[in-house]
């Protein structure tokens, strides 16, 4: 169970990021309401200091320990947790700048299928799983040309030409 709650950091990183997205927006409007009230604000969700790449990176180098010692009595989640030793590559790539801009591109492709059914969060942060593209479709309309490659998606490709290389 406590595997599949904190999951996100082992799907493939167009889902990974989409949802990252989507838990830091929540996160960050807690911690408004927190300042509105005038309450200490919660560390991670205080927009003014929390950087959504340094809490993605933080959050996978702390729960690794854990995936990976999960896959040695469960071997089966070997791809997963290899994918998710990925993902922190890619996170580490971004700068909050970048993750700000690659958000705007997915908004942006998404205002021509915005679902009646996307909450206003949902459409904030690219359209909720159920509605939007699948993440390869994503992915590929955020990179249809070589000079459109996030950051992320430059270092999957790598990754996977360098094991297809070693195969």
């Amino acid at each position: 169970l406590k595997c599949a709650d904190i999951s996100n950091m082992l799907k493939p990183f167009p889902i990974a990021l989409r949802w990252a997205l989507r838990v830091t927006h929540e996160f960050f409007e807690q911690g408004d309401i927190e300042l509105a009230r005038g309450m200490d604000v919660t560390p991670a969700c205080d927009r003014r200091t929390a950087s959504r790449v340094g809490l993605q990176v933080g959050f996978i180098n702390h729960c690794a320990p854990f995936f990976d010692a999960m896959a040695t009595v469960y071997p089966g989640l070997g791809p997963a947790v290899e994918r998710m030793h990925d993902n922190s590559e890619a996170w580490a790539s971004y700068s909050d700048a970048a993750l700000e801009a690659e958000r705007a591109l997915l908004e942006a492709s998404r205002q021509q299928n915005v679902s009646p059914t996307d909450s206003p969060h949902d459409q904030a942060c690219g359209g909720s799983p159920a509605t939007s593209t699948s993440a390869t479709s994503s992915s590929s309309s955020l990179s249809s040309s070589p000079g459109q490659l996030t950051p992320g998606l430059q270092v999957m490709m790598r990754r996977a030409s360098a094991r297809q290389a070693s195969s």
